[in-house]
């Protein structure tokens, strides 16, 4: 399946994709609506050796050591350890309940010995305070345990003014984005299961040895027409063509022989036909024709065309033989106010006779 057809596809199904769009919008300004906001705050570090621990060659060999992850490595995970963060979070006074509705990590910067402190919360104040007193009571833990480096601030947290969530404006621009990926493959999905089931759909109405309409089916499109001919007035005609040569041969002839006979014998009945008309499949050797706003004497001008396009023998597929129908053809229409019943026993009729 190539491009042009997905596209087709999804322009046949552009209503879908707009209603997931609206649909995926409202959904994303609600949960906006409903959501409270969250701010971030950001401290950044710096580790460096210490200057009164080295001199000289030792103070360039420290530097190149830094180039060891482990070692900056090492004091982000203090930071982040739950020791140093209660250490200064017992001093905002606030509960348990109120301590899970913010998070702490703290992130290394590549191919650098910077770090950051990012703390998330409610409440900007307090996100503030969180990663700047988290930042100084590890640099002052490690100060007594680890005095080789040393940690300095290079940048202490400010009191964010906006949230990072929600962003309405970014949030709705993401949700139609993603309505419109959701409306694509339903408008693409929608199709294609669209055509397997109109194709049995057809199964169903169709006979599958000529590819007329089946019997239950055109017996629908009679009753069907009869009704709208009474309420519009209108005129249709009925057609039987019982092909009295293949009797003798229905029940021999091979399958694939007899089925392309009568695909054949439909394609003569639907030559000349308009658009409206229908073919059906009556019985084994018996088809039929509804003809919409076909006056009687119209149908029996397009019999004798029948009667003279059936009459010559066709051939049959894979046999050097051919076959004579023998057609017999009756026409009868809704005149006198008839019944469907009425006009298909008077259409049999008229063939028999």
């Amino acid at each position: 399946m190539n491009i042009k057809m997905y596209l087709r596809m999804i322009q046949k199904g552009w209503w879908i994709i707009v209603l997931a769009v609206l649909a995926s919008m409202n959904v994303t300004l609600i949960m906006d609506l409903f959501s409270s906001p969250v701010y971030e705050a950001v401290t950044r570090m710096i580790v460096l050796p210490n200057a009164e621990s080295f001199a000289g060659k030792d103070f360039i060999s420290s530097l190149t050591s830094l180039d060891n992850s482990s070692i900056v490595t090492t004091y982000a995970d203090v930071f982040d350890s739950e020791f140093n963060q209660q250490a200064f979070i017992n001093t905002l006074n606030l509960t348990e309940d109120e301590i899970t509705e913010y998070t702490q990590s703290t992130v290394i910067l590549p191919d650098s010995n910077v770090m950051e402190i990012y703390v998330t919360g409610p409440n900007p104040e307090v996100v503030t305070q969180w990663a700047n007193g988290v930042a100084r009571t590890g640099i002052d833990y490690m100060k007594t345990l680890y005095q080789v480096y040393e940690v300095n601030i290079l940048d202490v947290a400010e009191v964010p003014t906006e949230p990072i969530s929600p962003k309405p404006a970014r949030d709705v621009t993401l949700g139609a984005v993603l309505g419109l990926l959701i409306g694509a493959i339903l408008a693409i999905l929608r199709d294609q299961l669209r055509i397997p089931l109109e194709a049995y759909r057809q199964r169903r109405l169709v006979d599958s040895q000529s590819t007329a309409f089946n019997r239950e089916y055109f017996e629908t499109l009679i009753n069907e027409q009869t009704d709208k001919s009474k309420e519009e007035e209108g005129v249709f005609s009925l057609v039987m063509i019982k092909l009295n040569g293949l009797t003798e041969f229905y029940e021999t002839l091979p399958q694939q022989v007899l089925n392309h006979l009568l695909v054949d014998v439909v394609g003569v009945l639907k030559a000349g036909l308009r658009g409206n008309d229908s073919v059906g499949r009556w019985n084994e050797t018996t088809f039929s024709l509804l003809l919409p706003d076909t006056p009687l004497q119209a149908a029996t001008t397009i019999r004798s065309r029948l009667i003279k396009a059936l009459k010559n023998p066709m051939q049959l597929a894979s046999l050097d033989e051919r076959i004579s129908l023998n057609p017999a053809i009756g026409v009868a229409d809704n005149s006198e106010n008839a019944s469907s019943d009425e006009i298909i026993l008077n259409a049999l009729k008229a063939a028999a006779e």
